[in-house]
């Protein structure tokens, strides 16, 4: 995985100024992932368990009306968070929208309990 690191960090600064310590934390809790387009990755009201560090795609952060239509809050790229997930990863709250795969999207999920620790303990998150 930890060539997977050294990959992300062209999108991701802060992976690159982590302790040595802390790159092996964020390494044991990463796991790659590969989401093909219209792929669910969160739904509204479900618990944020990992953080995606994208290396290539594009998630749609959107809610649904009342009547269904689908409204596109914003979109993630690599080299973005999708801000209301480290929200709720963060507050260990609820998901607030759904998030989708645009494109064949491959990422690096990191698991919820290790960020928070890595966020709290390490001086360059």
């Amino acid at each position: 995985m930890s060539e997977r690191l050294d990959q992300i960090e062209v999108h991701y600064r802060f992976v690159k100024s982590l302790s040595e310590g802390a790159r092996q934390l964020l390494s044991s809790a990463a796991q790659a992932v590969t989401l093909s387009p219209k792929t669910s990755f969160l739904i509204e009201g479900s618990a944020v368990d990992s953080l995606l560090l994208l290396e290539r795609g594009e998630l749609r952060v959107f809610k649904t009306s009342a009547s269904g239509r689908e409204i596109t809050l914003y979109r993630v790229r690599p080299g973005e968070c999708c801000v209301l997930g480290m929200s709720g990863l963060l507050a260990n709250a609820p998901y607030s929208a759904h998030v989708e795969a645009t494109a064949e999207t491959t990422a690096l999920a990191i698991e919820a309990g290790a960020f928070r620790r890595l966020f709290d303990t390490d001086e360059s998150t």
